[in-house]
């Protein structure tokens, strides 16, 4: 729904503006729990989901107009695995309020039923393919609406 369109209820009468606000609302939370048209791929086993964090970061400039950022992102490695977590901070783009939400990445291991060798093998090149994206993030991470100047 675009800014200068009038919204209407459900019995056809023109909102009021809180009406209008929650109409606004309600249209955006339905936008962002649609099943993703694309990006959501399988690992190379089957058993897990897996999406690019490049994928992630595209979605979060459509649907909120460039207006997020990370803060507090940390990453430790325990034994063969790597474990990720960052604040996302957003502007919601119908109410006007900072929303902050705190995220987590766990790389999960579905080598299971493979030989030792290959397991083995197979973990240390996703550890080195996430630290890569690790590095990668934390260049990345000053991604920050711009603040507008107050003009006298």
């Amino acid at each position: 729904m675009s800014g200068n369109q009038i919204a209407q209820t459900k019995t056809n009468e023109v909102a009021q503006q809180s009406e209008d606000i929650r109409l606004k609302m309600q249209n955006f939370t339905q936008a962002l729990n649609k099943e993703p048209a694309s990006g959501v791929d399988s690992t190379p086993d089957g058993k897990a989901k897996t999406i690019n964090i490049s994928h992630i970061e595209m979605t979060l400039d459509e649907m909120f107009f460039g207006a997020w950022s990370t803060e507090n992102f940390k990453w430790t490695v325990i034994q063969n695995e790597v474990v990720g977590s960052l604040d996302l901070v957003v502007l919601h783009p119908s109410s006007g309020m900072l929303l902050r939400r705190v995220g987590a990445d766990i790389d999960m291991d579905t080598d299971m039923g493979m030989d030792k060798d290959k397991a083995v093998e197979s973990r240390e090149k996703r550890k080195a393919r996430i630290l890569a994206q690790l590095d990668r993030k934390e260049r990345f991470q000053i991604k920050k609406p711009s603040k507008r100047r107050k003009t006298a």
